[in-house]
């Protein structure tokens, strides 16, 4: 029997943080996904969001350079849960086969980093960013539970929980 390798733990959080967006949009409408509560952006740009990083690691791949600014912003994709899925699937596919070259893969990342606008560019890894992009995912995830709720959608309360708090959770007594 041959064995298979167990994927890495920065690439299994991506995934599961991605299966995670796409079960809540599969639970919403497109009016729920795209709706804008008081002070509060929608669940559709929360999720666009998390693709636009996504994508931007992706592209970051052909050139060496991750920049999280330069992000797609498509409205569509913010406002249709289903070509926000199909998107978000092709973004995660095209992620596993990136990652089948090695996680440390040297990157430069150029990010906005100040108020004022400055932007700053460091080395970084495909790991590194692979385990920034799980927990980024994640914290989105959290939001949009929560705007789901004062929705009146019922999400799993693991949906938006970081990875960290269920281990936590798991392990200590009395939690």
């Amino acid at each position: 029997m041959q064995r298979t390798p167990e994927i890495h733990p920065a690439i299994a959080g991506c995934l599961d943080a991605g299966e995670r967006c796409l079960r809540l949009a599969q639970v919403l409408t497109p009016e729920q996904f795209a709706r804008r509560l008081p002070n509060h952006d929608a669940i559709g740009s929360h999720m666009r969001h998390c693709l636009d990083y996504f994508v931007c690691l992706l592209r970051g791949l052909e050139g060496g350079l991750v920049d999280y600014d330069a992000r797609d912003r498509d409205s569509r994709v913010a406002s249709d849960p289903v070509h926000f899925s199909n998107c978000l699937q092709e973004a995660l596919d095209h992620l596993l086969e990136a990652c089948s070259g090695g996680l440390d893969r040297p990157l430069r990342l150029r990010q906005t980093v100040a108020a004022d606008g400055r932007s700053w560019t460091v080395a970084t890894t495909l790991e590194r960013e692979l385990t920034f992009l799980s927990g980024h995912c994640v914290h989105h995830l959290a939001i949009t539970s929560l705007l789901a709720q004062l929705m009146g959608v019922t999400v799993s309360p693991e949906l938006g929980k970081a990875y960290s708090t269920s281990t936590h959770e798991k392990t200590s007594p009395g939690s």
